[in-house]
């Protein structure tokens, strides 16, 4: 009967002779008594099958790479975004959210695109614009991965209550303007006092954002309108010459040389604290909480929906127009 094709073990034999040894054709015929037009045949196959298959798998390692790196992405963008919308300790608050927002998109998330430093010293409109729409893609395909878990328009939420936080800060130190004034006028030239003392020409204003400081704080570390911390003082230089610092939460805010008119700077600026959350502007107070309380509740959701550990499986089980095929 004509042979057609080999055993495996016949297959073998003449991989091994024409990888290790480097025989011929006809030399393989006459030790394996195989027809060497067969024996060049059916190595030829099992080579074929061997670069598919080798083909193959390469593709496949690629792609795991590629989407272990996309899944990485997502989890440092979804990390970026909810620090990005924290309720700040401090009211750095600025009136237009949408823009502030819109400035997540400029953080380099692809790494290896675009440094933080770069954005500073050398801004190239080119790059920056290159990172805000990878950003934007990347944002989209977290959207759709997370889709079954997260409602996307509690970022419109966040907008509302952040933009409102402004309008009542505003409200909030226009109001304490007002008594922080009615208190320091009780004293004849205290204000002036103080400002030379301190050697601060705008000390009204920077007793004025301690107020700020010390209302918001409360607020939004404490959860609690109740003021529980106030302007406190500190000694700080040398021995010989020691000042007195009016701080708040280790925050320097003015600077004395009498530590007796320092305390009395800040038990002023306690009392127009006392007074703002307790008098008229007691409403605004609980207004601005109530604003900070949205803006908590919806970070904190967001926190807890794009968690890594329930985000990893989630990117695993869905699929976006960005995930690589296998």
């Amino acid at each position: 009967m004509k042979r057609i094709t080999l055993s495996e073990e016949e297959l073998e034999r003449v991989i091994k002779l024409r990888q290790e040894t480097n025989a011929s054709w006809l030399k393989i015929q006459k030790i394996t008594d195989i027809p060497r037009h067969i024996a060049k045949r059916e190595y030829q196959q099992w080579f074929a099958k061997q670069s598919v298959d080798e083909l193959k798998t390469a593709r496949i390692n690629i792609a795991e790479k590629d989407f272990n790196q996309h899944r990485h992405y997502l989890c440092k963008l979804a990390d970026t975004l909810t620090n990005h919308l924290a309720v700040p300790s401090f009211p750095n608050i600025t009136k237009n959210s949408k823009q502030y927002l819109d400035k997540l998109w400029e953080k380099p998330i692809i790494e290896d695109e675009l440094s933080q430093d770069t954005m500073i010293t050398n801004v190239d409109e080119q790059l920056i614009q290159r990172t805000k729409r990878q950003n934007k893609l990347l944002f989209k395909s977290l959207q759709e991965h997370t889709r079954s878990r997260v409602d996307w328009n509690v970022l419109n939420q966040w907008v509302q209550a952040r933009d409102q936080c402004w309008i009542n800060l505003q409200s909030l130190h226009a109001a304490a303007n007002t008594v922080l004034t009615n208190i320091l006028n009780q004293d004849v030239n205290f204000l002036r006092t103080i400002e030379r003392d301190s050697k601060e020409h705008n000390a009204f204003s920077r007793l004025l954002k301690g107020i700020d400081w010390v209302i918001w704080w409360n607020i939004a570390v404490t959860k609690s309108i109740k003021i529980r911390r106030l302007l406190q003082t500190s000694t700080a230089g040398a021995p010989t010459s020691p000042v007195t610092v009016v701080e708040f939460n280790k925050r320097p805010i003015l600077t004395f040389s009498e530590q007796a008119l320092a305390n009395k700077t800040r038990d002023r600026g306690n009392r127009a604290i006392s007074n703002l959350c307790k008098g008229r502007e007691q409403e605004s107070v609980a207004s601005l909480a109530d604003c900070i309380k949205q803006m908590a509740e919806v970070v904190e959701s967001l926190e807890r929906l794009l968690d890594p550990l329930v985000l990893r499986p989630l990117i695993l089980s869905t699929h976006c127009e960005l995930c690589p095929l296998w």
